[in-house]
């Protein structure tokens, strides 16, 4: 039996965007872009490797449309040479608000 592909494991698809983001894991805190987005995860770019189950915070700079960066909790869900995919842990309403408002 195949495994499923990934767009068919996700609860929410994703949605391309180009997001600042702040990081901090492990002892390593990046500022890097999220490339693509949903309620359940983000592709972040990064040269940086990160263990699989690590637990990530993120910071995604959205102003104007928000004053404060939006604080989202996450662990790293796999890597490669690009970035890493995050699962988000800790979903504040606001990320899901900001990400529904994405053409």
């Amino acid at each position: 039996m195949r495994p499923a592909k990934t767009q068919e494991r996700r609860k929410h698809p994703r949605k391309s965007c180009c997001l600042s983001v702040d990081g901090l894991a492990a002892d390593s805190v990046f500022k890097t872009f999220a490339r693509n987005i949903s309620p359940g995860g983000a592709f972040i770019e990064t040269p940086n490797r990160f263990p699989a189950d690590e637990i990530i915070f993120l910071l995604f700079n959205v102003s104007p449309l928000y004053a404060e960066p939006i604080k989202v909790v996450g662990r790293t869900a796999w890597g490669n040479s690009r970035g890493i995919g995050v699962e988000f842990t800790d979903v504040p309403l606001s990320l899901t608000t900001m990400i529904e408002s994405f053409d």
